[in-house]
């Protein structure tokens, strides 16, 4: 059965139940209509592929991995409304890259919230659709961003708009456009991406740089750019760069710039900053979002590093996605306040690869990481598998895969895990403490993961200096007259950071040879800021045991 209600076509199934929907409406009109709620049957993938997923994501040790909901059409975002003990309330919804939001209840029944969002249809191996979802809490409605076709300029653009839902949540009432970017073009993978409502109110999108890379540095487009906006549309008044006068232009939305394609964002939920996680072409990066910031992409790899808290790549693909951090002590007191990263991997390569994992940094209050990436969980299996989205709640870490354990792109395939503390999990006997000298020292390189960002003998990351011929590296740096006259300068200036260091200055010029490099190795892994300012190496919580063992494996 079809019906055309205001211009707008709907399809209807007649059967234990009534269920509409939207295959079609025009940017800006409101459609509203009452729907009975239907529980659906559960579709996917069978059990024991769900499990067989579950085994494949491989944790760290005292965790583990289990399938919460399957047979999801490739999940894009998890939204988790207030808790409530309510069991019949809603416990989760999740966006559908096709155009479709699933309500999951606490009793594992799966209901479609809205479905039909999408003006064309979406093919299984672009990655265009409906890509951000977040829930306000206050109106209880939703904002989600989304790509939509335009026939007259035959092009896809990118909106915002929110969505009205019933009493308790379970069916979507209305839509409306609050944002049409109508004079852009955009491109898959590249377009439109999160849609998050953060501590201050107001909605933060992220927006891909679209088909031309050098539209992320135009203060008059949206592309490439995270913009802020109210709940109405319009842009936030205290956005930099905004005017009054011309309140429909791209300028006055953008919150910052310079980015190729912002996937996600999260807040500390201590200090409210916010990281954004950044996906380039070969480099991919997160960084400290601040209002006004310039992050430098315009056309090339290199750009990527600007303003970086820390990059992936140049490499076969890591992709940061998702983003999230730890709110509770429910994984151990060990990961609260830890920032997760969810790497989508090479896309549509079987197997593992450099991405498919998601890793964990120790982050401050500041925004500021103190450690370098750790693997927390590794796929290992030989599917499509890749994380979209990574949500923290109260009881544990939900991730969501988007291709689950499929054999190829099918659709209802996708499966949120949840990543909880293993119970029969036996902690080994750490031997490491028996190691001395240069062998702890390699035992600390390679347990703190020194070689993520550092290569040694051919092997390890590129965002640092290399460290094979480091000794003689430092020692044409910090064994010269020069370097003693930069820290004579550190001296003199009238911080307080500088001033409590000066006998850290003295100390280091009165020492020579092998004796000053190993003394400034020290120093440098307790506060890599200590001599240099700008230096953006994480700060490594090692003791001088540890400190003075890697140096002797670098150096002796």
């Amino acid at each position: 059965m079809i019906l055309l209600v205001g211009g707008v076509a709907i399809s209807g199934a007649i059967g234990a139940g009534l269920m509409y929907r939207v295959l079609y409406n025009k940017p800006g009109k409101k459609l509203a209509w009452k729907i009975d709620r239907i529980i659906e049957k559960k579709t996917g993938p069978p059990e024991d592929q769900a499990q067989q997923g579950a085994r494949a994501w491989k944790p760290t040790g005292g965790f583990k991995v289990e399938p919460i909901v399957t047979g999801v059409d490739f999940p894009v975002r998890m939204v988790f409304p207030p808790p409530t003990r309510d069991e019949n309330a809603p416990w989760m919804y999740i966006a559908e890259l096709g155009g479709s939001i699933k309500v999951v209840f606490k009793n594992g029944d799966v209901e479609t919230f809205a479905e039909g969002l999408l003006n064309y249809k979406r093919h299984p191996l672009t990655e265009l659709g409906l890509v951000g979802l977040t829930y306000d809490e206050y109106e209880k409605q939703f904002f989600v961003a989304m790509t939509y076709w335009d026939e007259e300029a035959g092009v896809y653009r990118n909106k915002v708009e929110r969505l009205g839902c019933n009493e308790d949540c379970t069916r979507m009432t209305e839509r409306e456009v609050i944002l049409d970017m109508k004079n852009e073009e955009t491109v898959a993978s590249y377009q439109i991406q999160f849609c998050e409502i953060g501590p201050d109110g107001y909605i933060y999108v992220g927006v891909g740089s679209g088909g031309r890379k050098e539209d992320a540095q135009e203060l008059d487009k949206f592309a490439g750019k995270v913009i802020r906006l109210n709940k109405d549309g319009t842009p936030a008044e205290e956005n930099p760069f905004y005017d009054p006068q011309n309140l429909d232009s791209a300028k006055s939305y953008i919150y910052a710039y310079g980015f190729r394609n912002p996937f996600d964002i999260t807040w500390d939920p201590r200090s409210q900053v916010a990281i954004v996680s950044d996906v380039g072409p070969g480099i991919d990066r997160i960084v400290r979002l601040e209002s006004g910031i310039n992050y430098c992409f315009a056309n090339s790899d290199e750009q990527m590093r600007a303003n970086a808290l820390y990059t992936w790549g140049p490499g076969s693909g890591f992709a940061p996605v998702g983003l999230a951090y730890v709110g509770n002590d429910t994984l151990g007191v060990d990961m609260v306040y830890k920032l997760v990263v969810g790497l989508f991997g090479v896309v549509y390569v079987p197997g593992p690869n450099d991405g498919k994992r998601i890793v964990e940094f120790d982050i401050g209050a500041d925004g500021y990481l103190q450690s370098a990436a750790s693997d927390f969980i590794e796929y290992t299996g030989t599917r499509f598998a890749s994380v979209t989205d990574v949500k923290w709640y109260k009881d544990g870490l939900y991730f969501a895969d988007i291709y689950g354990e499929g054999v190829e792109f099918n659709v209802n395939t996708g499966i949120i895990y949840r990543v909880v503390v293993d119970p029969d999990w036996v902690e080994p006997v750490d031997e490491s403490e028996k190691l001395t000298g240069a062998a702890r020292g390699r035992y600390v390189f390679y347990d703190n993961r020194c070689n993520a960002c550092h290569t040694l003998d051919g092997q390890g990351g590129r965002e640092g200096p290399t460290l094979t011929n480091i000794r003689q590296q430092l020692g044409e740096r910090i064994l010269t007259k020069k370097y003693e006259g930069w820290l004579d300068g550190l001296s003199q200036r009238k911080g307080k950071y500088f001033q409590t260091r000066s006998k850290v200055y003295a100390e280091l010029k009165s020492l020579e040879g092998i004796k000053r490099i190993k003394r400034w190795f020290f120093y440098h892994v307790q506060d890599p800021r200590f001599d240099n300012p700008q230096a953006k190496m994480p700060r490594h919580e090692l003791t001088p045991r540890d400190i003075d063992a890697l140096a002797d494996f670098l150096f002796d």
